[in-house]
């Protein structure tokens, strides 16, 4: 899993989901902020749900706190001119959603994608050390670019695209999150904690379950990852769909007949002799 999540190899996750069921999935979504329609579909591990930025930063706060979901907010004190303090932002809330120890395997797991996942030009590019975690997002058809990184301190989300989903980048190469959404995150927690205020953000992860996480890296072999025998029945035409166009054959003409007893082979074949015509005709004209 380690490797699988590092890497983005969504066999896996697709796996998981199957084993943990949808509706479980769904239901842990929920209590870690995530407030937007969830279709009970098994495509959501690839992203097909629309979730703002708030959200998935709500949610990957109980992460950073150990498990803990804390109400978010963007005003902390109002102040005069004069220095009085005419409103402060009361102590936020948290309630413990999450295992500990779970997060603590998690969030091991994350640091992988920065360290040597698709998160890695974190360091590689950018230089950035200490203690981070995260994970890349890109969209179909590269509409949209994720990232979201955090240190034990901070919680930073950058979305890259357009609410009009079908202006997006020509490949994936110009429109993957590395080449979007993740510049923009390196570029600002560089800047931040070079300021003397922002320093405070930087600290180390309190993870004391590290041994369970001992496990093979990621193996690009597929059978490593989810094999055709394990495969759930039907799991590529519920991801995907069935787009195979099904032929008219004698037996699906039989079955209609059943259905409609008005339906010959007869008129089947006037049928498709008439457009024939018609298509040999509109090349002519």
């Amino acid at each position: 899993m380690k490797g699988a999540l590092a890497n983005s190899v969504n066999t896996v996750s697709a796996k998981i989901l199957f084993e943990a069921g949808i509706d479980n999935v769904i239901s842990n979504a929920k209590k870690m902020g995530i407030t937007s329609y969830l279709p009970k579909v098994p495509s959501i591990v690839l992203g097909v749900a629309d979730a703002s930025l708030y959200e998935m930063v709500t949610a990957y706060s109980a992460f950073a706190n150990g498990g803990f979901l804390v109400d978010l907010y963007t005003i902390e004190s109002i102040k005069t001119k004069d220095g009085k303090v005419i409103y402060k932002k009361k102590k936020p809330s948290s309630k413990e959603i999450l295992n500990r120890e779970f997060v603590n395997q998690l969030v091991k797991m994350m640091q992988s994608t920065i360290d040597e996942g698709t998160g890695q030009r974190i360091r590689t590019t950018y230089g950035i050390s200490g203690d981070i975690a995260g994970k890349t997002g890109t969209t179909q058809n590269n509409a949209d670019g994720w990232f979201i990184g955090f240190t034990p301190k901070l919680v930073v989300g950058v979305w890259m695209g357009l609410d009009n989903p079908s202006v997006r980048f020509q490949d994936t190469y110009t429109g993957q999150n590395s080449n979007t959404a993740l510049p923009i995150w390196a570029m600002g927690y560089s800047k931040t904690v070079r300021n003397k205020w922002g320093r405070k953000y930087i600290g180390n992860f309190e993870v004391d379950s590290l041994e369970t996480t001992n496990c093979e890296n990621f193996v690009e072999s597929l059978e490593d990852t989810i094999s055709i025998d394990e495969t759930p029945e039907g799991l590529f035409e519920l991801l995907f769909g069935n787009r195979r166009k099904k032929r008219m054959t004698e037996d699906s003409l039989n079955e209609a007949n059943l259905i409609n007893d008005t339906i010959t082979t007869e008129e089947v074949d006037s049928k498709r002799k008439k457009r024939r015509l018609f298509r040999k005709n509109s090349r002519e004209d």
